[in-house]
This record gives C-alpha cells, sequence and structure tokens, in this order.
C-alpha cells in the first residue's frame, strides 16, 4: 500500500475512534459501541445476525431427529395394539414401525405426513 494512502486509513480510523480512545487495533469494538448507543436493538444484530441464518436449518434438523424417535415409539404402540399404522402406494407398502422410521429419517417431508394420515385413517 502507497504510504499517502496508508496514512489516509490510519487517519480515518483515528477519527472514527476518538470518541473512545482506543487505538486501530479496537475498530471492531469501537465500532460495536458506537452503534449500540445509537440503536440499542441492532447490537445483537451485529453480532448474530449471520448465526441466526445458521441456526434456521440446524433447529429444523433438531426437530427432525426428535420426532423420528417418537413416529417409531408411536408405531410400535399401534401394532402392539394388533392395528399397526399401514400405508400402501401401488406395490409398495410401509407397515413396520423399523420402515416408518427410515422412511422419516431418510425422506421425512414425504414420509411423516403419510405417516400422520395413515395414522388417522
Amino acid at each position: 500500500m502507497p504510504p499517502s494512502t496508508r496514512h489516509d486509513s490510519e487517519s480515518r480510523r483515528r477519527i472514527r475512534n476518538r470518541d473512545c480512545g482506543h487505538s486501530t487495533k479496537y475498530d471492531r469494538i469501537c465500532e460495536f459501541r458506537s452503534l449500540t448507543r445509537s440503536h440499542p436493538t441492532l447490537g445483537a444484530d451485529v453480532w448474530f445476525g449471520h448465526a441466526r441464518g445458521a441456526l434456521v436449518p440446524l433447529v429444523v434438523l433438531l426437530a427432525i431427529l426428535a420426532i423420528d424417535p417418537w413416529v417409531y415409539a408411536d408405531a410400535r404402540r399401534w401394532a402392539a395394539q394388533g392395528a399397526p399404522v399401514v400405508a400402501r402406494i401401488g406395490s409398495f407398502e410401509v407397515e413396520t414401525p423399523e420402515t416408518w422410521f427410515l422412511g422419516c429419517l431418510v425422506l421425512f417431508i414425504l414420509f411423516f405426513p403419510l405417516y400422520m394420515v395413515s395414522r388417522a385413517g
């Protein structure tokens, strides 16, 4: 970087951080403090804005992993009562609790609604 450009960027940082008195090492902290001072609700968005977007798929995955054992336990309970949950589509048949569990684990978006409809019927 040419000396004149380096000097300009350093002076801009000093001017920007004048209110908190820190050196350029603390640029992000000073920017965060100035943002949260002027916008109190913005602080969380500055730090967790990207994390929130990554959190949604994780929450969905955890929900699916929590529902799959319930499907297995419920299908097992229905089978033990002598009325297994059965779904037939052409020659394809899902009847055992294990196949319901594996189907929901692999293709949740297809098998879980199918299980709920078959269970109600």
